[in-house]
């Protein structure tokens, strides 16, 4: 298995087959959906971008544009980004792919992160060295982030009566409460079960694993082509709206 590796002439052309798959089969209200293409020296990136997206912080990472999915109230959302980092003689490596689906009304800047769909490649994720990101897991993958977003909601909301109840009963109301809001140690409360990579396409059935770690083909695959990439996500945008509507 090889690192699927484009000149930059064939990535821009995977993302403009992209925006037409996703056009014409995956989205919702596709007409003015657009897949935007960012180069930087580092590395290039693509995510949706949409007059009618919303901005909506995602979990471990930054500020993400996400376009309407499904339903009304509450509506889904989904975001998606690609990233491909440098190779040799001016190409690029695919480095992942993913997209996370959120819940919330439309025009609401709290959006509750539901789940993710990954799929990481062969990429320099350590040390320089080719190899898998979280060696031992799935790829493609799928991330559950709700039982984490209850969570935190949770704490956060336990912690701020106990600090009403503290000023209640003081004498006087101390200045600083710095100590006593740690919103990371929120975020992890829930426990380490969020990272963990759900397969969604092992070969169990014809590769039997027995917790190897050192052999994941049962498990784990790159793409050998942009057009795997591209059936990939339209396939799976289409079937979370299906389990969506068939749930509803």
């Amino acid at each position: 298995m090889e690192p699927l590796v484009l000149t930059k002439g064939q990535l821009q052309t995977h993302w403009r087959l992209l925006e037409k798959c996703l056009r014409d089969w995956a989205l919702p209200s596709p007409t003015d959906v657009t897949v935007a293409q960012t180069w930087v020296a580092g590395n290039a990136s693509a995510a949706l971008n949409s007059p009618h997206a919303e901005w909506v912080e995602r979990h471990r990472g930054r500020r993400v544009g996400a376009v309407h999915l499904y339903g009304d109230s509450p509506a889904y959302w989904l975001s998606w980004r690609e990233i491909w980092e440098p190779a040799l003689s001016s190409r690029w490596r695919f480095r992942e792919t993913g997209m996370t689906v959120f819940q919330g009304d439309a025009g609401v800047a709290g959006k509750a992160q539901l789940f993710r769909a990954e799929w990481a490649g062969l990429a320099q994720w350590a040390r320089g060295a080719i190899g898998w990101q979280s060696p031992g897991a799935a790829h493609p993958h799928g991330q559950f982030d709700a039982r984490a977003e209850a969570k935190s909601e949770e704490e956060n909301a336990k912690l701020i009566k106990e600090i009403e109840e503290e000023i209640q009963r003081a004498d006087d109301i101390p200045e600083d409460f710095s100590g006593a809001f740690d919103a990371e140690s929120l975020a992890n409360s829930s426990g380490a079960w969020t990272g963990m990579h759900f397969a969604s396409a092992s070969r169990w059935n014809e590769l039997p694993w027995t917790g190897d770690m050192a052999d994941v083909t049962p498990h784990a695959s790159s793409p050998s082509c942009p057009a795997e990439i591209r059936r990939w996500i339209v396939a799976v945008i289409c079937y979370i709206r299906n389990e969506l509507q068939r749930n509803g």
